[in-house]
């Protein structure tokens, strides 16, 4: 579902999307961004013996909008059955 679904948003959007968002959907959860190398190898090593995957439950969509550099909720969009 959640893959046909971004197909269709990526289709519908296809024209302002940057190249970093047309790629390929691949579902993740950021643990840190923007920091030194070293300091993400030593994230990534103390995190690496206790991580484990999750699953996760979509309940909607929330559209953000960039501000040069803070982000503002835009609409919320819950999903329903």
């Amino acid at each position: 579902m959640c893959h046909s679904l971004h197909g269709r948003l990526a289709a519908m959007f296809e024209e302002w999307l940057s190249a970093q968002d047309r790629q390929k959907f691949q579902p993740h959860v950021t643990i840190q961004n923007k920091v030194a190398p070293e300091a993400a190898k030593e994230l990534r090593t103390r995190l690496s013996g206790e991580w484990e995957p999750i699953t996760a439950r979509g309940l909607g969509l929330h559209l953000w909008r960039y501000r040069n550099g803070p982000w503002e909720t835009v609409a919320t969009f819950p999903f329903t059955k």
